[in-house]
This record gives C-alpha cells, structure tokens and sequence, in this order.
C-alpha cells in the first residue's frame, strides 16, 4: 500500500511584532516609522511584511533573512489615518506564522516654542542746531540665545518681514536708525525669531521731539554812526556805520533805517566787513536819522543795535586871510610932462593868497575873487 499521508509536520515560528508611528523634530513630522518584531523562536528563518491584513509581502524565496536589529523597516511615512501591516515570519516555505499590526498617525506634532526674550526701544530723533533730524531709532538687547532673526513694523499688531524674508540679528543691536520724527507719539512692534513658527513680539513708542529750538547764544558788538565830513564847506557823502568788538560767534551782517530791522536776511546779508564798516557813503540827514544794524550768528541767532547818524551842522568856510604888503608908487614926470605911470603894488604876499583886485576909495568895490586892491587900503585874498 502507498503512504499517502507524509506532510511536513510544522511548528509554526512565533514572535511578538509592534508598529511604531513616526517621530516629530521640532514640529516636523519624520519619515521614520517602524515595524519590528522580537521573541522570535529559535525555528524562524526568515521575515516580510505587507500591507492591509492579508500578508502579499515577498515568498520564502525572496524574503530576507531575520533582522539583526529585529526591524524589518524603519522609514514608513505618517499615516494620515490608522494604517494596518501584515508580518510574516517563516520557519520554511510552507510554515509560517502571519501577524497583524496597526500603524497610527502622528497627530501631535507641533513645535516646541521656546521663545525668545529681549529688550526692545525707541529713541527719539536727535535736534541739531534747531533742525530736527532724521535718526530715529528700534534697538533691541539682551536677545536670547535662541533667536536668529528679526522684523518690525508700525502699529501694534505685527505686519512685518516673515522669517524668510526677515534679517538676521543686527550686529550693532538696531532695527533701523532713520525714522523720521512722528507729529503724535507713534508704536512700533518688533518681532524677533527663534524659527517660522516660534518668536516673540514687543510693542515700542517713538515720541516726538517737541523740544527742538536753536540753541542761540546771541553774538555781541558796538556799533557807531559817523557824521558826514566837511571839506572847504562842503558837506561830503561820507557817513558811516561801523561794528566793533565783534564776538567770535559772529558771521554775517546787515543794517536798515529806522529802529525795526527791516535789512537783508542772514541768507543774503553780507560777511563781517573786514574794516568794520557796513558802510561808508551816507548823505548827510536833515535831522538826526536812526539805524539798526543786526548781527547774525546764524539765521535764528542774532542782536540788533540802534544807533543815531547826526546831522553836520557846522560846515562853513574856515577862512585864514592872507597877508602882503601894498604900495602906492606916484607918476613920474619927465621934461615937464607928467607921466601915466602910478603904480599899486603888492609885497610879501602870503602862501595862500591866490588873486587880486583894486578899487578907488576905501571900501572895495571892484570885482570879487578877480581883482581886489584898494587905493591907500589894499586887500589881497
């Protein structure tokens, strides 16, 4: 009689096998679930696995041997729902024993968020000599060790460069330096990053600077007025203005009638004068006339004086009659005959003696600054 009853007696493998969901590095899901099986018996020769609950992984053929780390993968991605694995493990081609697995999902993957801390300020712009500038400034200090990069934006609710696009930390500790000056106080936020998703923000005020004047020491000085000169009589246009004892902070000048400065701006006033005088050519008044002369040390810095330009009263004539000697020399007479030969002469005549004349009688009366002598009273000039 045949056998016909010789099968394989097989003692099925067993083994405890484990699905275990991926990992999560600082907010990012990894590629790196596993499936892994242990407490294999001794008979096991060789592993697969598949997925759903019916094993269609590799034969016994092309299956791999056992994993010496007892993992036959470990780079499954996330599952987006529960995912189920079949794991095979072969004592031989025909004995093997199928076990069931469920991977699950990571679905508690978030950063964690340490943020950042920091100090953050406005500084108001600065004020130079009265002109407001534009230097206003967001600084940040005492930053975390943790942060990278760094943003601001106006309001109080961030708007600002996103991680991407935002700068790394400023190396001498300030956003910006050239925010011009707000008319009301205005905030700022500042965000400062530690990644994409984790930072902290701190609200900032720019107060305006409502307290910029020109500081003005005023520039000190003596000013006159020169009446005009007389030469000979004649009034001459000759009157002057002058400055002295000048301060150093002085640089320009200007003067105009009257006692309210009515002269040329700073813009357009003339340097100090080198000799003092503003000028130099003023007619003579009628009547005692008045000046300011203003000072500038800069546009807004300045100090008028008044002064009073007299008029020349007293010029006449200073006159130093000449001096000379006069003689009345009789006619002479030949043969009888009188002669038409009297003379009137002039000795020793002074140096500023210039013409002469002569007329009978004693009060003259021949012609002015042409001829002028005078018979027994001669007068020379």
């Amino acid at each position: 009689m045949p056998n016909t009853n010789c099968t394989p007696v097989c003692t099925a493998p067993t083994f405890s096998a484990i699905a275990t969901p991926v990992s999560c590095v600082n907010g990012v899901l990894q590629i790196d679930g596993k499936i892994c099986i242990s407490n294999v018996s001794a008979n096991a020769t060789k592993a697969g696995y598949s997925e759903g609950t019916v094993y269609s992984g590799p034969s016994y053929a092309a299956a791999n041997n056992l994993p010496t780390g007892g993992c036959l993968v470990t780079n499954l991605p996330n599952p987006s729902v529960a995912k189920q694995y079949v794991i095979r493990v072969y004592a031989s081609a025909d004995c093997y024993n199928d076990v069931v697995v469920t991977l699950l999902p990571n679905t508690n993957c978030t950063p964690v968020c340490t943020a950042p801390t920091f100090s953050a300020s406005a500084t108001t712009v600065s004020c130079v000599n009265g002109v407001l500038q534009l230097d206003g400034k967001i600084c940040i200090s005492n930053v975390s060790a943790n942060a990278t990069k760094a943003g601001y934006s106006e309001g109080t609710v961030y708007s600002g460069p996103s991680y991407a696009a935002a700068n790394n930390l400023p190396i001498g500790g300030c956003l910006v330096t050239n925010l011009p000056n707000p008319n009301v106080a205005k905030q700022y936020v500042v965000r400062v990053y530690a990644s994409a998703d984790c930072y902290n923000d701190v609200v900032v005020t720019l107060l305006p600077n409502t307290n910029c004047t020109p500081v003005c020491t005023a520039p000190t000085f003596s000013a006159s007025a020169t009446t005009v000169s007389c030469v000979n009589g004649v009034l001459q246009v000759d009157g002057k203005i002058c400055i002295s004892n000048v301060s150093a902070n002085a640089t320009k000048a200007g003067y105009s009638e009257g006692t309210v400065y009515s002269g040329p701006s700073y813009a357009v006033a003339n340097n100090l004068p080198t000799g003092g005088c503003l000028v130099t050519n003023l007619p003579n008044p009628s009547v005692a006339k008045q000046y300011v002369i203003r000072v500038f040390a800069s546009a807004d810095c300045y100090n008028d004086v008044v002064v009073t330009l007299l008029p020349n009263t007293n010029c006449t004539p200073v006159c130093t009659a000449p001096t000379y000697s006069a003689s009345a020399t009789t006619v002479s007479c030949v043969n009888g005959v009188l002669q038409v030969d009297g003379k009137i002469c002039i000795s020793n005549v002074s140096a500023n003696a210039t013409k002469a004349g002569y007329s009978e009688g004693t009060v003259y009366s021949g012609q002015v600054m042409q001829q002028r002598i005078i018979y027994q009273q001669v007068d020379v000039w």
